[in-house]
C-alpha cells in the first residue's frame, strides 16, 4: 500500500474535511460491518466497492476532496471517509477489505505522526497548489507585513488575523484547511507557510510562537525599515520649527508624506499624520480643539512606532504599525450597546464619539 495520506488522516482530521456527524456514522457503519472493499493499483489510486453498489475512487496524488464517489452527496460524503477507514485497518497488501465483526470496535486509529513543519513546503509547490494569482494577493500581505500564531504538532496549525490554517497531513499541502468560508481566503495557506519557516528560524523547538513575517525591509547591511522613514524629515522640521512657525503649505508636506503610508496600509501611523495634520489646521484657525500636548503626543507616537519596528523591539511590526486592519470594515446589520458618548467643540464646530459595544463578542467600537 502507498497511500501514506490516507493513514495519515486522523479522525478529527476527516470531521474537519467532512464534519462530525459523518465521521460518526462511517465510524458505526464500519464497526457493524458494513464497510467497502479497498483495492490500490499501481499507482496508488485506491477503490472503495460498497455491498449496495456505491463505488469510491480516491486517484493518487489526490485529497479525497478530489476523488469521486457515485453517491449523489455534494462533499465529502460518509462512503469516501469509510474508505480511508478501510484504508487505515488494512494491514496487508493484498487486504480487499477489512472485516470487522458488529459491535466490535471501530478501527485503530494510525499512530501519530512525528512532529514536522509546513515550512518546509517550497515556493515552487505552492505556486503549483495555489496558483500565479493567488501568490500575487499573498505576496502583496507580506509586503505590507502580518502577524501569525505557529502551533506545533502532528497537525499544525497557525492563526492568522482573519483565519486560521491547518496542516492536517504531514507533507501533503493539499491537506491544509482553511476554516473561512468560501474561496475569500485562498492566499491564507501561502501565509501560514511562510510564518512557519519564521517560526523555525526564530525558535524551532517553541510549541506555540508569535511571528511577524513580512513588512518593509531596508538596504542590505542597514537597520530594518519602518516604512514611517518618509514621514521623519516632516517631525523633524516640525520639532525644530515649532507649531508657531509651520507654513502654510505643511498640509501639502503631511499629505504627500502620507501617500507611501497608505501604499503600505499602515494605518496606525496614517492616523496619527490625520490627527497631527488636524491639529496643525486648528491652531492655524485658531480653533479650541488645538492642543499643544496633543501634538507633542502625536509626534513622539510617530518617532516611537518607528524606533520599535527598526529597533527590533519586543512588539511584532505589524501590531505596530497597523498593517493587517482594513481602512473600512463593511458589517452585517448587528445588534450594538451603546455605552455613552463624547461631545467636544465649541460655538462653529461640534464632534461626538459614540461609544458602541457588541455583546456576542466584546469589542468597544466607536463611531
Amino acid at each position: 500500500m502507498t497511500r501514506p495520506d490516507l493513514q495519515a488522516l486522523t479522525d478529527d482530521a476527516l470531521a474537519a474535511l467532512a464534519n462530525r456527524g459523518i465521521v460518526k456514522r462511517a465510524l458505526r457503519e464500519v464497526a457493524e460491518g458494513l464497510g467497502p472493499s479497498v483495492a490500490e493499483d499501481d499507482e496508488g489510486a485506491v477503490t472503495g466497492t460498497f455491498a449496495d453498489g456505491t463505488t469510491v475512487l480516491l486517484p493518487a496524488g489526490r485529497t479525497i476532496g478530489d476523488g469521486t464517489c457515485s453517491c449523489p452527496a455534494a462533499g465529502v460524503c460518509r462512503h469516501r471517509v469509510m474508505v480511508v477507514l478501510a484504508r487505515r485497518g488494512a494491514s496487508s497488501p493484498d487486504a480487499g477489505s477489512v472485516p470487522v465483526e458488529a459491535g466490535a470496535d471501530p478501527p485503530a486509529q494510525p499512530p501519530t505522526a512525528g512532529l514536522w513543519s509546513p515550512g518546509g513546503f517550497t515556493d515552487d509547490e505552492l505556486l503549483a497548489a495555489l496558483g500565479t494569482r493567488v501568490m500575487a494577493v499573498a505576496r502583496k500581505a507580506e509586503r505590507s507585513g502580518y502577524r501569525a500564531r505557529v502551533r506545533r504538532g502532528a497537525a499544525p496549525g497557525v492563526e492568522l488575523s482573519s483565519c486560521t490554517v491547518t496542516f492536517l497531513v504531514p507533507h501533503e499541502l493539499g491537506y491544509a484547511r482553511v476554516d473561512a468560508a468560501g474561496t475569500g481566503r485562498q492566499d491564507a495557506v501561502a501565509l501560514a507557510v511562510w510564518a512557519c519557516r519564521v517560526a523555525d528560524a526564530a525558535d524551532p523547538d517553541a510549541q506555540v510562537l508569535d511571528v511577524a513575517v513580512g513588512g518593509p525591509t531596508a538596504a542590505a547591511g542597514g537597520p530594518k525599515a519602518s516604512g514611517l522613514e518618509p514621514v521623519l524629515p516632516l517631525l523633524a522640521d516640525l520639532l525644530a520649527d515649532g507649531v508657531v512657525s509651520s507654513a502654510a503649505s505643511m498640509a501639502t508636506t503631511v499629505l504627500q508624506a502620507r501617500r507611501p503610508l497608505e501604499r503600505r496600509n499602515l494605518r496606525w501611523p496614517i492616523d496619527a499624520l490625520d490627527e497631527l495634520a488636524g491639529q496643525l489646521d486648528a491652531y492655524r484657525s485658531r480653533a479650541s480643539s488645538h492642543r499643544p500636548e496633543r501634538v507633542a503626543a502625536l509626534m513622539a507616537e510617530l518617532v516611537a512606532r518607528h524606533r520599535c519596528v527598526a529597533g527590533a523591539g519586543a512588539s511584532l511590526a505589524p501590531g505596530v504599525l497597523g498593517s493587517e486592519e482594513a481602512a473600512e470594515t463593511p458589517m452585517r446589520l448587528v445588534r450594538m450597546v451603546g455605552l455613552g458618548a463624547r461631545v467636544t467643540g465649541d460655538e462653529s464646530w461640534s464632534s461626538v464619539d459614540v461609544y458602541l459595544a457588541h455583546p456576542d463578542t466584546g469589542l468597544v467600537l466607536t463611531l
